[in-house]
């Protein structure tokens, strides 16, 4: 029997408790230079497609041009008594009837009218496992979104795969990525559209007994694989990548110029939870090899998976740990398609000099043309960022549900890909340090922008949107 794990249970600041009680310290990070680093000029809002309520936003670039946002927005209101958005701590949602909506950024930051993928009360509706669309180079759009398998079980359901032919104006449903279909958890899911198929990865917990939670949960979650060829409708090549990974942290997967990278937090026999990978190449998938060993020992899920780009055959990774006396997010680069990784550098410290508290959270990209690569994390706010920051809200304390939430910073982080100096890390808005507030994402939007997009909770919940312009 193994130890219950805290997936969706444990407060963030008890699992931290845990893993600093139980840790392996580690050699001490290297610290990378902090002033010739790439420099983030601001952050500009956008008016958000997404109504009252949304939540659980996913990014993707579209190979024509612009970005793809996806998010889930309730068609039902919340039950009386219920805040406008969720708990700080509760996972999953209140089940209700949930829409999954899309809507398309061009290049001009204009949004075309929101559209509705698919739609039901069968969601899984969750601030950490989310859907999402993935454009494919023809100008097919695949998506992917969660659905109960048994509905008295809040942690049983499976990934369902749908396919839009004319830019999300029908869509086609193609099935579960799963052949296994039993009342067990199945989700984090990770895409990546290719010339020829499209890739996916997912946790499966087919080997778990009951939904994987609970103190009666035994068994381990594995990392599955599967593609499929556009214009077919069956998926082909299910394939196990690692039989024993971390509960439930997102997953992560990148193009090279060789092939797939998939990233994720594994679990080893000591209940080490650092992050690995694997790699297509050659049609087959690598053995698990660790991107850095951190000897994160935890006795639980921490929900913080890592994040990866890809250009050509640069590779970043970035992600959270605790095992080094404190809360870190650590990135590593590799230049062989992600065959080898140098050492991780440090992105954010809380000891270090802005004493900000990381929480994680990550999301990375690549910008090829500066030879730089730009991290996405959710940290602790400044004293003073609510009066000098252009996209900051604030929370009336006294809102009920909303009096104990901790307040929080999306920040932005440059890094130069040849000489691995770490720029000043920016602040793009104001956020949710609790779960409530879900994963942040970011996406390149032309030469010299990002987008980014986040659940805003401060009043009511909302996903938020908003343009960074980079320096040259």
């Amino acid at each position: 029997m193994r130890n219950e794990h805290v997936c969706n249970a444990t407060p963030r600041a008890s699992v931290i408790a845990m893993a600093l009680s139980a840790s392996t310290i580690a050699a001490p990070p290297q610290r990378a230079e902090t002033t010739r680093g790439p420099v983030v000029l601001a952050a500009t809002e956008l008016s958000s497609p997404a109504g009252p309520g949304a939540m659980a936003p996913h990014v993707a670039e579209d190979p024509a041009g612009g970005i793809w946002l996806t998010w889930l927005e309730p068609i039902a209101a919340p039950p009386p008594g219920e805040p406008g958005s969720a708990k700080p701590e509760a996972a999953p949602e209140p089940q209700r009837l949930w829409s999954l909506r899309t809507a398309h950024l061009d290049a001009h930051s204009n949004w075309s009218p929101a559209s509705t993928i698919a739609a039901g009360s069968e969601f899984f509706a969750n601030w950490a496992d989310t859907p999402g669309v993935t454009p494919a180079p023809g100008g097919a759009l695949y998506a992917h979104f969660l659905e109960r398998i048994d509905s008295s079980s809040p942690y049983a359901y499976g990934v369902v795969l749908i396919r839009s032919d004319d830019r999300g104006g029908s869509w086609l449903r193609l099935g579960t990525a799963h052949t296994d279909h039993r009342p067990v958890e199945h989700g984090f899911v990770s895409t990546l559209s290719g010339p020829d198929r499209l890739s996916m990865v997912w946790l499966d917990g087919r080997a778990m007994t009951g939904d994987g939670h609970g103190e009666e949960a035994a068994g381990d979650m594995a990392l599955m694989a599967r593609t499929i060829v556009p214009g077919q409708e069956h998926l082909v090549d299910e394939v196990p990548l690692d039989p024993r990974t971390c509960e439930c942290c997102n997953t992560g997967m990148a193009m090279t110029s060789r092939g797939p990278i998939v990233v994720y937090r594994d679990r080893g026999d000591d209940e080490r939870r650092d992050i690995s990978c694997v790699r297509l190449v050659d049609g087959k998938w690598t053995e698990p090899r660790d991107v850095a060993r951190d000897g994160w020992i935890l006795p639980g899920c921490p929900v913080n998976g890592p994040a990866v780009a890809a250009s050509g055959g640069t590779v970043l990774v970035a992600w959270y740990t605790a095992a080094d006396g404190g809360a870190l997010i650590k990135a590593a680069l590799s230049t062989d398609c992600g065959e080898t990784f140098r050492e991780p550098i440090v992105i954010a410290d809380e000891l270090g000099a802005e004493r900000r508290t990381p929480h994680g959270r990550v999301a990375a990209v690549i910008d090829p043309d500066r030879r730089a690569a730009y991290v996405l994390w959710l940290g602790d706010a400044g004293p003073d960022e609510a009066a000098d920051l252009p996209l900051a809200a604030t929370r009336d304390a006294a809102e009920p549900g909303y009096a104990k939430t901790p307040a929080g910073a999306l920040r932005l982080t440059g890094i130069d890909l040849d000489t691995q100096a770490v720029g000043s890390s920016r602040t793009i808005a104001l956020a949710d340090a609790s779960r409530s507030g879900g994963f942040p994402r970011i996406a390149r939007l032309d030469w010299d922008r990002l987008f980014t997009a986040w659940t805003d909770t401060t009043s009511g919940r909302q996903v938020r949107t908003a343009i960074v312009s980079l320096d040259d």
